[in-house]
């Protein structure tokens, strides 16, 4: 009994319970909130992927749960353990769609070698996390285009919900309309209303219950949604050990990145991943009271280096970059304050390892309806934007527009820092840019003339 009070004691002084003031029992609730709210990337997030990330002859779907949860809870309990903060980590919404839509079937990079730049991007968060290279590279995007990146992967999400509906189909030189009465379009509206109602009503959990509901109608309906044919039943047994992720575990491909001269993927990943998680971390931290007197985030190096740990397993497994989920507002909501928060989710997604089963009744139709929620919210970023100065206006528009036209996150941050940099160079002077951005904009206009060079 002594050994376990002293070991309960040093727990209590790591983790800081007294002085942050909560409990045992307090974090564990906290930690199934936070559960609740984010479960649904178990079967969002391989339904995305799964475009993508193909095998010829075999079913990665159960693969892709599995890493799915396996990456969650690994990035978890680093953010647990060596963060110390309350929020978990799993396979971030918009950088999975990044991944799959825009690196591998819109450029098309082998998805082993698009895992090798996810790989070498997290490497790259790990330095910058205990070096002056992280506040640098902050320092060098304005907040401007960190919010219209943020929006425009809102924007990019929602497109792919519409076309999960088939409210938007593919055209040229951009997507067109679809039909809005067929029945996996009704059922996404059915859905969303739904979803929406829910999360009005703050009911715990909101986010998977709607999925839950919304796949059962389409089963009791015989809707034939499940890729064109009425749900074919569950494997038998409901559950089962889970299916080793054999075709996805260290797959990636690093001779590939460097041979097919995939660096500017790997600078877009591993900025794009440090603008997520810092935006995300900073707005958790806040609301949990844990940033500093000057408005910082403590122990920002242990913190920034779990989630970019988080995202080298994560890339390990056969994942997409892994970060900070915002859904563990829902858990710092409940009163967590600690790492503890984060160490129970990691639990509660080892244990849903077992559940892959489950994902055989998940439309996709039951997802568009999410996919439509998630980049709402991440669409209202934009709103921080000053819209009154143009110069901060116009390229922030210009962001947001372009990733759901072009279907290419890549192409709208381009575009972005392009006119950033122009209007500020016309108008304010060479001088007004921080050096890094002036460099990285030099270096996609030469990239630019050396393609449009090699095409005449």
């Amino acid at each position: 009994m002594p050994t376990f009070m002293g070991a309960r004691r040093a727990l209590e002084t790591y983790f800081e319970l007294g002085p942050r003031r909560t409990t045992w029992r307090r974090e564990v609730a906290a930690g199934l909130t936070t559960f609740a709210a984010m479960a649904y990337i178990l079967f969002l997030n391989p339904a995305v992927l799964g475009a993508a990330v193909r095998v010829e002859g075999v079913d990665l779907r159960p693969q892709l749960l599995t890493a799915t949860a396996l990456a969650a809870a690994l990035g978890s309990l680093l953010m647990g353990l060596l963060g110390r903060y309350p929020v978990a980590a799993a396979p971030a919404m918009g950088l999975n769609a990044y991944f799959a839509h825009t690196i591998v079937l819109g450029d098309g990079v082998p998805w082993p070698t698009a895992l090798g730049a996810v790989f070498l991007g997290g490497c790259i968060g790990l330095l910058f996390s205990f070096s002056v290279l992280r506040r640098m590279m902050l320092a060098a995007f304005p907040p401007t285009l960190r919010l219209a990146t943020v929006a425009g992967i809102g924007a990019f999400m929602g497109a792919l919900g519409l076309q999960s509906a088939g409210l938007l189909v593919h055209g040229e030189p951009f997507p067109i309309p679809g039909d809005a009465l067929t029945i996996p379009a009704l059922l996404t509206a059915a859905g969303l209303g739904l979803l929406l109602a829910l999360r009005r009503l703050r009911v715990p959990g909101g986010i998977l219950l709607a999925i839950g509901l919304l796949s059962a109608a389409c089963i009791a309906t015989g809707a034939p949604v499940f890729d064109g044919a009425p749900f074919a039943g569950l494997p038998a047994p409901a559950l089962q050990w889970p299916v080793w992720p054999t075709h996805l575990i260290f797959a990636f491909d690093l001779r590939g990145v460097f041979e097919g001269g995939l660096i500017g993927v790997v600078a877009a990943v591993a900025f794009v991943d440090l603008f997520d998680s810092v935006g995300a971390l900073m707005g958790l931290a806040d609301k949990a009271d844990l940033l500093d007197a000057d408005g910082n985030l403590p122990r920002a190096g242990q913190v920034l280096a779990a989630d970019a740990g988080a995202s080298v397993l994560g890339a390990a497994l056969g994942m997409s970059p892994t970060t900070t989920f915002i859904e563990s507002a829902a858990g710092i909501d409940a009163g967590g304050r600690t790492g503890i928060t984060a160490i129970v989710v990691a639990l509660l997604f080892g244990a849903s390892l077992f559940l892959w089963p489950l994902a055989a009744a998940i439309p996709s139709v039951a997802l568009a309806p999410l996919l439509l929620y998630l980049g709402g919210q991440m669409l209202c970023a934009a709103r921080g934007v000053d819209v009154r100065d143009l110069s901060h206006a116009v390229p922030a528009a210009v962001t947001i527009v372009v990733m759901p036209l072009t279907m290419s996150i890549t192409h709208g941050i381009v575009a972005g820092v392009l006119t950033y940099c122009a209007w500020q160079w016309a108008y304010r002077g060479v001088r007004r840019v921080h050096w890094a951005l002036n460099t990285i904009a030099a270096a996609l206009i030469a990239r630019m003339l050396v393609l449009a060079a090699a095409a005449l």
